[in-house]
């Protein structure tokens, strides 16, 4: 007789990630909640990240790919072998708080279907910049409630939602956003938690922000422009909008700090939010000006 499937299956890609992801897997399984399984796939071009996990946690289920996987190519081939009701994702420079997945599961008892948590910087003034940066939208402090989308390192849906919407969209970076649009669309109600913490912990320099911003921003402007079936018109649009685009990020990132009690923070941050910002809006723009030339 085979064992009980678990309640929830924790999902990770990997590539490369030998340099964190044990800290990854520690946080996993000092989890308050139990009865779940953890998948890694990795598709590493060597067995640094496999001897990693093994050497970490002997539980996990690993999935090795011979080639190269894109992120939610990866999670979509993680999805695929696990076995929960709730399929929840996080990445493997992440540190999850003890209490992350009971706090998400708790929501589908209620239940919601598609839920999220926050993401926290770890400790430094640098740190802190990238995650309003990055990922401003989805802060510690506050309490849950309706959000307009989840990031991949952190979200969760139940296995029939999953398997409805079909799984990420493999080809974008930006398939997170995209997966959220398509979950409301249907008319599920994206539910964020704050409480529920993961911790990103990879660091990134200046340049190396700077070459993520605008990659990040040409990715997204493919993906929305194409998902959402634009006309030209509106990319011309936008294009010529990007001038004033960065401020429009800023100014809404200062809604989800106020939701959060975070405007002081905000605010001492704001002109390096509106550059990097504006480094994203470029590369989206580009990404409008290839869809009218081609």
């Amino acid at each position: 007789m085979s064992p009980p499937a678990p309640k929830a299956s924790v999902i990770l890609p990997a590539y490369l990630s030998h340099a964190t992801i044990t800290r990854s897997l520690e946080s996993l399984q000092s989890q308050t909640f139990q009865d779940f399984e953890t998948i890694v796939v990795d598709s590493s071009p060597d067995d640094r990240t496999a001897d990693a996990v093994r050497a970490s946690c002997a539980e996990v289920k690993l999935i090795r790919s011979d080639k190269p996987l894109r992120p939610h190519e990866a999670r979509n081939r993680g999805a695929a072998e696990a076995s929960g009701g709730v399929l929840a994702f996080t990445d493997p420079d992440c540190l999850a708080a003890p209490d992350w997945l009971a706090l998400l599961v708790d929501w589908y008892d209620k239940g919601k279907r598609v839920v999220g948590g926050a993401i926290a910087p770890e400790a430094g003034w640098w740190n802190r910049t990238l995650h309003w940066i990055r990922l401003g939208w989805w802060l510690t402090g506050g309490g849950p409630g309706p959000h307009r989308e989840l990031a991949s390192a952190n979200t969760s849906l139940a296995r029939d939602v999953w398997l409805e919407l079909g799984g990420y969209r493999s080809d974008y970076f930006s398939g997170d956003s995209e997966l959220s649009w398509r979950a409301r669309a249907l008319g599920y109600e994206i539910w964020f938690d704050p409480r529920a913490v993961v911790t990103h912990v990879h660091p990134v320099t200046f340049t190396g922000l700077f070459r993520d911003r605008f990659a990040r921003g040409r990715d997204f402007g493919l993906m929305r422009s194409e998902s959402l079936k634009w006309p030209k018109s509106r990319s011309l649009g936008y294009m010529l909008a990007t001038p004033i685009l960065p401020l429009v990020m800023t100014l809404r990132a200062a809604r989800y700090a106020g939701s959060a009690g975070r405007v002081p923070e905000w605010l001492l941050l704001t002109p390096l939010q509106a550059l990097f910002h504006g480094v994203w809006c470029v590369g989206e723009a580009t990404a409008h000006w290839s869809r009218l030339t081609r």
